[in-house]
């Protein structure tokens, strides 16, 4: 099973980049996860950033993995509830896709089309910070189902 991950826009911060790739390498042992970024759509005339970035999120979907849409509207699940779905996954030798929206955030046909719609927090997070938060809850997931520590 592959994770894959669709991100519009990129991380700028130096900082933030790095921690990401701190958890990227500690994942590295135990899942393949890949990191896709999409380059920000500009609005055509008629059309919106939302649409624009749409188009570029499902020309990237490879075979048919499971899509998990991040969004503020979605459902907060804890670890061990996120752990347990990439489980599920892993053993059906399904791949998983989450995507992260541009500013506007994802379009209804996205959120619609995915599998589930995952809130990481009631709280606002910028799209740099939502990568780290949900590249670091894999790894942690990874944790809890090889049954290894995880509370560090």
């Amino acid at each position: 099973m592959k994770i894959q991950i669709l991100a519009v826009g990129s991380v700028k911060s130096g900082e933030i980049r790095s921690l990401i790739f701190e958890y990227l390498k500690r994942l590295k042992p135990y899942q393949d996860v890949q990191i896709t970024e999409l380059k920000e759509g500009i609005p055509r005339k008629g059309s919106s950033a939302k649409k624009e970035d749409e188009e570029k999120i499902l020309s990237h979907l490879k075979g048919r993995p499971a899509l998990i849409a991040l969004s503020e509207e979605g459902k907060a699940v804890g670890s061990l509830d996120l752990a347990l779905l990439i489980k599920r996954h892993s053993e059906a030798g399904t791949d998983i896709c989450f995507i992260i929206g541009g500013t506007e955030g994802l379009s209804d046909t996205i959120k619609k089309s995915a599998l589930f719609c995952l809130s990481l927090s009631d709280l606002t997070f910028t799209r740099e910070m939502a990568r780290l938060i949900l590249v670091e809850q894999l790894y942690r997931a990874v944790k809890i189902n090889r049954g290894e520590p995880y509370h560090r």
